[in-house]
This record gives structure tokens, C-alpha cells and sequence, in this order.
């Protein structure tokens, strides 16, 4: 457990909370696998597990916001992605 929440993983580990902000957004992916905290955040929904998303997540990212979700980030906004299977290996 961490911050009182069941991870689901068997070996200690620490949750990280990221908040976007005015000055920057987060881009939270996994590229290696798709792994994703289901006991934290539910089932992952399937655009999560495509490859292509994985791949633009990381070098495209403002891209992939605004192609796949609409979401166009102001260019002096800063976009951090965070890849969740690197940060834990």
C-alpha cells in the first residue's frame, strides 16, 4: 500500500502524483508495455494500449494531444511525459 491505496503490486513501491497546472500539463505513458496501475485508476481504456499511442506519446506528444484528443496545449506551456516503466525499472 501507498498513501493508503492497494497498488497491486507485491514489492514496495512509491506512488507518484503529478498535477498539471497553468504552466504545465503531464503526459503519463508506458512505451515498453503498457502497463498501467488498474487497482489505482480501473481498467485502462484500449487507446492506452495501441502502439502508435505509445509511440507518439513520447515523440510527439503535443501531436498526439491534439490529433487524438483535442487538446491543443499553448505553446509556452511546458509538457512533461512521464514514462511509467522507465521511472520504475
Amino acid at each position: 500500500k501507498e498513501n493508503g491505496y492497494d497498488t497491486g503490486i507485491a514489492e514496495p513501491c512509491v506512488l507518484r502524483i503529478v498535477e498539471n497546472t497553468p504552466n504545465l500539463h503531464n503526459l503519463v505513458c508506458c512505451t515498453l508495455c503498457s502497463c498501467y496501475p488498474r487497482n489505482v485508476l480501473g481498467i485502462p481504456p484500449d487507446w492506452y494500449k495501441h502502439k502508435k499511442y505509445r509511440s507518439m506519446a513520447v515523440s510527439r506528444p503535443r501531436q498526439l494531444l491534439k490529433e487524438e484528443f483535442g487538446l491543443i496545449l499553448p505553446e509556452q506551456m511546458k509538457l512533461r511525459v512521464h514514462d511509467s516503466n522507465s521511472e520504475v525499472r
